[in-house]
């Protein structure tokens, strides 16, 4: 009589059900839209801020300005 042996007496058998193959073939399937977006951004510190702000809303503001720093950086390499 050990402590094991009622825990398995007890365990249920988990089997999966026959048909449990059918309920993938009725799910609908995924669509994505892709279309590419334009969105209007003030190419200065507070409209990069804004945009990275809308974009993801939780992250702190030290993340916020940040990204703002290295988009300003890079916009203005992209006009050079």
């Amino acid at each position: 009589a050990s402590p094991l042996a009622d825990t398995e007496a007890t365990k249920q058998s988990v089997q999966p059900s026959p048909t449990a193959d059918d309920d993938d073939e009725e799910q609908e399937a995924i669509t994505m839209d892709l279309k590419v977006r334009t969105d209007p951004i003030i190419p200065n510190q507070e409209g990069f801020r804004t945009h990275a702000r809308q974009l993801n809303p939780r992250l702190g503001d030290f993340m916020v300005e940040r990204v703002a720093q290295e988009q300003i950086r890079r916009y203005k390499r992209l006009l050079e």
